[in-house]
């Protein structure tokens, strides 16, 4: 999902969040005089609603201050949940608006980078040097793949390969031409990882890991 998708669901979760607000019971004096707490009428909808929160939270990452609101899980129907989570959408959508974009790429893309690194390191610490080598390639492509749904410039093939995501990269000048053979020779190692008749061990798996951190840190 790129930045525009990403724009376009916050939207259409923004305006269902407005519509439960509007449909709401509760507010009335109860046996012991007390005001009952104000409710969405629908609680199928408010739960899917709150589903729906959680699911783009996990899409933006833990790296997104605003995120980890949406992530809050409550059984319990209560107007001020939704309410929350509401302005907690439209704070994300003020960030997409004015500017500070960067900021979101790069917790977008330092999420998806990192989960998979750190599982690499524990094979690699484990003595798993190709499975870690393996992984580390996977990071890499994701982090390209990503980095090139966010800006735009996917490649038009149906089936890319690392070299068409460094290539797009490049012809829209993201990286420049050092950057591209960098990336180009950490593609290779991975590649190296992923074959197994090529040879590959604990040095090349820790060299790779350090080149894909060190890029992708340049780079973001």
């Amino acid at each position: 999902m790129d930045i525009a998708q990403i724009k376009s669901r916050i939207a259409e979760l923004i305006t269902e969040g407005e519509r439960l607000k509007s449909d709401i019971v509760g507010g009335h004096s109860t046996v012991t005089g007390e005001l009952a707490p104000l409710r969405v009428r629908d609680y199928q909808a408010f739960m899917a609603f709150q589903t729906k929160c959680k699911n783009l939270a996990r899409l933006l990452g833990n790296r997104v201050e605003e995120a980890k609101l949406l992530s809050c899980f409550t059984a319990r129907n209560d107007l001020y949940w939704v309410r929350m989570w509401v302005g907690t959408l439209q704070a994300l959508e003020d960030i997409l608006d004015k500017g500070l974009l960067d900021d979101l790429k790069t917790s977008i893309l330092a999420e998806a980078r990192d989960d998979i690194l750190d599982q690499a390191s524990d094979l690699l610490q484990a003595g798993y040097d190709r499975a870690a080598g393996t992984l580390c390639r996977c990071a890499f492509e994701a982090y390209l793949r990503m980095r090139c749904q966010i800006e735009n410039c996917m490649p038009t093939k149906k089936r890319p390969t690392l070299g068409d995501f460094i290539s797009s990269l490049y012809a829209a000048k993201l990286i420049d031409t050092t950057q591209m053979k960098e990336a180009e020779a950490i593609a290779g190692s991975g590649n190296d990882a992923a074959h197994p008749t090529k040879p590959f061990d604990a040095s090349k798996a820790q060299k790779l890991l350090a080149d894909v951190r060190d890029f992708v840190s340049r780079t973001t």
